[in-house]
């Protein structure tokens, strides 16, 4: 109800809310959840086992509807995986910033995050990259297709709503 409460402040963008599968059954979170849900990402953690996809699919169909975005987080960290990303099929997915660390000087990395890239591609999803520390690392991501980033290459983290560092250029 809080983080709700502050979406009408932001300049422009989406207000995130992480979420479990389990937490997406529970009464008092539906309780809480306004019915216009535009301009709010719900982000399921990768952490947590889907164990019943259909139940899922269909609760993510109904946050869809009221004018939510799904986002998977943590994407290439759990033991969840790529089934979970068939299973859930985001409008962002969001690259785990283990991931992203270093990206700029590990082939392997930028040939995986390049992978997801295709991937959201194909299911019209975006990528988000947590964790961008480094302008190097930023420029790596922009130039791969990365839609999103997040971290302090970009902006520190503050009570209001930071503006992007002015002096990040691509």
């Amino acid at each position: 109800e809080a983080a709700l409460a502050t979406r009408d402040d932001a300049p422009a963008g989406y207000l995130s809310v992480n979420l479990s599968p389990a937490a997406l059954r529970a009464e008092e979170l539906w309780r809480a959840l306004p019915v216009d849900l535009s301009g709010v990402v719900v982000e399921i953690t990768e952490h947590e086992l889907v164990a019943d996809g259909e139940r899922l699919q269909a609760t993510l169909h109904q946050l869809r509807e009221r004018g939510a975005r799904i986002a998977v987080d943590d994407a290439g960290a759990g033991y969840a995986g790529l089934r979970q990303l068939t299973v859930l099929r985001p409008d962002v997915i969001k690259l785990d910033r283990g991931l992203i660390e270093d990206v700029a000087h590990d082939d392997a990395k930028q040939a995986l995050v390049e992978c997801f890239v295709r991937f959201a591609e194909r299911t019209d999803a975006a990528v988000c990259a947590e964790g961008i520390e480094s302008l190097d690392d930023l420029l790596v991501l922009a130039r791969i297709g990365v839609t999103y980033g997040q971290g302090y290459a970009i902006a520190r983290p503050g009570f209001a709503w930071p503006a992007p560092d002015p002096g990040v250029r691509l």
